[in-house]
Parts: C-alpha cells; structure tokens; sequence
C-alpha cells in the first residue's frame, strides 16, 4: 500500500470480548488514510480470528507470537509504523468516527505539536464520566507535574518527533510508561488537547490500573520526582503528595500544612526562576494561584493566615488579598 498519513497503532492480547467494537470504530472513521497496524501479543483467545474476519486492507495484522507486554508492543508498533502520525488505539475502547478527522487537521496546522489527545468518556459497568484535560500546553505541563494529562489511547504522535529525539517507551517504567513517555516528549515539542469529546474509554476489572495499581502507583511517584528534580528542586514523598492535593483543591486546616505548603511553593518559584523549565511568568501566576487559595480556603483558622499570605513572596497587591482578609477577620 501507499504510505499512509497515520498508523492507528493497537496492541491486542486476549481482547475478544470488545475487539469487534474497537477495529469497526477505526475502520468506521470519517478520515480514511490510514493504515491499521494491530499487533497480537500472544493472545490464547480467539482474538486473531475476529481480526482476520475483516476484509479491509488497511489492517495490517503482526502476531507476535509470544507474550513479550505492552511496552515491548508499543515499541515494535512505532518501528514498525509508515504514517506520518501514530494515533493510538486501545482494543477494549471506541474512537468517535470523526476523531482521526479533527485530531489530523490541528496537528497539520499546529506543526510545533508533538501529541495530541482528546477529551473522553469513562464507561463501564455503572460508570460514566467525561474528562476534558487542558488544551494548552503551558497547562498540560504544570499539571503533568502531579498527574497525566492526556489520554494515552486518544492521542495522535507526530512520528518525527519519536525518531529525531529517539523516544520510545520505557521498561523502567512498567504500567506507568504512557506517563513518563509523555513527558519525555514534552521536553522536545508542546503538547495539546482537543476538548472535544472522540474516545471511549472503557473501565473493568481486567485492565493494568486494577491489577497493577501498587506498581503503577509507585511508578508514578518516580516520574513525578524526575519531573520536579528538572526544575532543580528535590522534594521527598510527603511534599509532592501535598502539591498534588493543593492541585486538587484538597487542604488540612492546620498550620503545618499552610508553612509545608508556603515552603514547597516558595522553593518551586526561586527554582524556576533559575532553571527556566516553565515559562517564568506564566509559573509564577500558577504558584500565586495555588497560594492564594490554600490561604482562602484556610482562612477560617484566622488572621495569622493572612498575615502568613501578606508576607510570602507569592503574594498578591490585589483584589484577592482584600478577599482573604476579610474572610480571615471573620474565621470564614
């Protein structure tokens, strides 16, 4: 076949109770220059008939033969793949028919992108939410500091910034690979999102997050300190827990927390000043918001909490410390 313009890139292993769903919302898609490059890792189900009884030519079925994971998948996928793009696929999920549409015409007039996800639907059994993460890209990467923030199945990776930075996906990082392999590529080019709502993840019982959470969890705590240690800041376990709750708008009404708090963004913000990782203006409003409303949401503790505010270097000369004052005088 010709070179297509994406690879849509789905790793299979024993997947037949929703593979019919995942291949016919590929091959069901509005945008039709792709190739579909699924990869069986070794399935003892009957996941490679159902694939065989497609009779579409852009499927390109590799068997692999043997269990060799997910990573190892992935990265056979990208070496193997011909499109300018890989989009990402997962053989338990949906992919709205319009989704290769949208997310190839903005990375073709947004060329200083690197991956683009979408929002998406989490459904299951039970289940149903919609997640729409920032489509900026100064957002996605301060809040990649504490989770991730793209849909790993929904994005779309320019090729070529995989192969110039030799990017793949990493054995270190076992069921959190998606997290720190997104990272990597947001050291080299930006990142964004598409609001749009085009993927359909699907939630049960059998997936990584489940079976591996303890793993994942821990994998996770280490890309999290990596990406602080870039900044030139080393903060211990507790301290990132913290700005990661304060991201969540989550806050202990003592003291303690408010000073811990104060000092992990303070040293964020002389650190970056130095480093540059982030954008120095655009780093230090984000920090001042954060600040301001651990001190808003803790103002029922009192005045000493606006008086801790007034003095910090993350301070504002604004409407917001008139705000807080007046809910620190009367405990709110």
């Amino acid at each position: 076949m010709t070179t297509p313009l994406i690879t849509v890139l789905m790793p299979v292993y024993n997947a037949a109770e929703y593979l019919n769903e995942a291949i016919e919302s590929i091959i069901n898609q509005t945008f039709t220059d792709f190739e579909f490059l699924i990869i069986d890792d070794g399935s003892s189900d009957n996941s490679i008939d159902i694939i065989k009884s497609y009779n579409d030519k852009r499927i390109r079925l590799i068997e692999n033969g043997e269990n060799i994971k997910l990573i190892a998948t992935l990265n056979k996928g990208i070496n193997l793949s011909r499109g300018k793009y890989i989009a990402r696929m997962d053989s338990d999920d949906i992919s709205f028919p319009e989704r290769l549409q949208k997310q190839f015409e903005y990375m073709e007039s947004h060329p200083d992108i690197g991956a683009l996800g979408t929002a998406f639907i989490s459904f299951g059994e039970n289940v149903y939410s919609e997640t729409v993460y920032p489509a900026d890209d100064f957002d996605i990467r301060t809040g990649m500091l504490y989770k991730m923030q793209l849909c790993h199945p929904s994005a779309i990776i320019r090729k070529s910034v995989l192969i110039d930075n030799n990017i793949i996906f990493s054995f270190d990082f076992p069921h959190a690979e998606d997290y720190e392999f997104f990272y990597r590529v947001s050291r080299v080019s930006k990142l964004a999102n598409l609001t749009d709502l085009l993927y359909k993840r699907r939630i049960h019982n059998k997936q990584v997050s489940k079976i591996y959470s303890e793993t994942q969890k821990n994998k996770t705590l280490e890309i999290k300190l990596i990406q602080f240690q870039n900044i030139n800041v080393d903060f211990n376990e507790n301290q990132i827990e913290i700005i990661s709750e304060i991201n969540y708008h989550h806050y202990k009404k003592n003291k303690e927390f408010l000073l811990e708090t104060q000092n992990i963004l303070e040293q964020l913000y002389d650190a970056n000043q130095k480093s540059k990782v982030y954008d120095v203006a655009r780093f230090s409003e984000y920090l001042k918001d954060l600040w301001v409303n651990v001190c808003t949401n803790l103002s029922s503790m009192g005045i000493e909490v606006y008086n801790i505010y007034n003095k910090s270097k993350l301070c504002r000369k604004e409407l917001k410390n008139i705000k807080l004052l007046i809910k620190s005088l009367i405990k709110r």
